[in-house]
């Protein structure tokens, strides 16, 4: 038994020296968390996109030569060489309008992040409730073992009967069956976080949660979401009011210009032309098109600041009220959480082992329900805080 003491001590000292603090879990995800990876990747590609047909468009050459007819007809050479130019990219509309476009896809990037940090950092809330709740079992099968040798002693003695024994015996296989239970869902939450970690093994044994909200303390960089949604909703107003100017601007006609000659024996005729195209029929409805999804835009804005708004209240409320019943909850179990007198009464005889074992399970479902109530409460501030 002591060796085995010892190996445990040495265990948990090797996990405690390597374990990571949240702020350094979180740190570890925002580097290495796969989805954040494409994000950046798919974020970049976009701004190519948005960077691409900013120019002019490419120069026309055109070359003709021409046999004569009859047959002391003079052949001739025609070269022409355009450049067209359009309002919008000469006068930098286009530009203006990708830039704002990388905006938004700034602020998509940051809001996608943020979701991803916040479902990182409430998988270590979770965590810490679970290393909780390992301790805790930890605890109560300790205990049940220690009453299961004590009664097999008293057997021994003729002390209980074959009854109590196998009492104890079957609050102890229904403890350690539920504490098993708990450590396959333990593994479960441990598999998330590496996976979130990019398939790297993590090591997170934290029985206290931060101070601070989570998604902060690693990534303090990233805004609400409350200031994103105002952000890109300024930002999307300000696109759909350049897709407005885009649309006349292509209404208006486009000039081109260049050299032109025709070359013959005889003679050799040079000059410069200039051409004008006048968008009649190409871009009917474009400037309605636009003002549509103008006002399309801004009415998606309101409703998305409104369910926003909703979301904050309802936090807001169960945050409040899951504050309320944790306060109650720690109260009623500092009353009634007293094991040392549960087992001197046992002992003593002033208590059957019956209802030592019920009252036991009691207490531990109250302190379990405490727990949970706190990590419900943690999750509560995390989202709040995250809006």
């Amino acid at each position: 038994m002591r060796l085995i003491a010892i190996l445990i001590l040495t265990v948990c000292t090797y996990a405690t020296l390597h374990a990571q603090s949240a702020d350094e879990v979180l740190q570890s995800i925002a580097a290495n968390n796969p989805a954040l990876r494409t994000l950046r990747a798919t974020a970049d590609a976009s701004r190519l996109d948005n960077a691409t047909g900013l120019n002019l468009s490419d120069p026309q050459v055109d070359f003709a030569y021409k046999w004569g007819a009859p047959s002391d007809a003079l052949n001739k050479v025609d070269l022409s060489v355009t450049q067209e130019f359009d309002y919008a990219t000469v006068f930098g509309l286009k530009r203006q309008e990708a830039r704002m476009r990388n905006t938004i896809v700034d602020i998509e990037q940051q809001q996608q992040e943020q979701i991803i940090m916040l479902e990182a950092s409430e998988l270590l809330i979770n965590l810490v409730h679970s290393n909780r709740l390992s301790l805790q079992y930890a605890e109560r099968l300790a205990q049940m073992r220690t009453l299961v040798d004590k009664y097999q002693k008293a057997l021994s003695a003729g002390e209980v009967s074959r009854l109590d024994i196998s009492k104890v015996r079957l609050a102890l296989a229904e403890l350690q069956a539920e504490a098993d239970a708990h450590g396959v869902q333990h593994q479960s939450l441990l598999s998330q976080l590496r996976a979130y970690n990019g398939g790297i093994d993590i090591a997170f044994s934290d029985t206290v949660y931060p101070s601070a909200p989570l998604s902060y303390t690693a990534y303090s960089a990233q805004p609400t979401a409350s200031h994103l949604l105002q952000v890109r909703g300024e930002a999307q107003q300000n696109l759909s009011a350049q897709e407005v100017r885009m649309a006349r601007a292509a209404s208006l006609p486009s000039l081109s210009v260049g050299y032109v000659s025709e070359l013959t024996k005889a003679e050799k005729l040079r000059g410069v032309g200039i051409g004008l195209s006048i968008p009649l029929w190409s871009n009917h409805n474009n400037v309605r098109r636009a003002k549509a999804h103008q006002q399309a835009q801004a009415a998606a804005i309101d409703e998305a600041r409104l369910q926003l708004q909703s979301q904050r209240e309802q936090m807001q409320a169960q945050a409040a009220a899951l504050q309320s019943s944790l306060t109650s909850s720690r109260r009623l179990l500092a009353e009634v959480d007293d094991t040392a007198m549960m087992a001197l009464a046992l002992s003593a005889g002033e208590i059957s082992l019956i209802d030592y074992i019920w009252n036991m399970q009691n207490l531990y479902s109250l302190r379990q329900q405490v727990l949970l109530t706190e990590r419900d409460y943690r999750i509560a501030l995390l989202r709040l805080s995250a809006l």
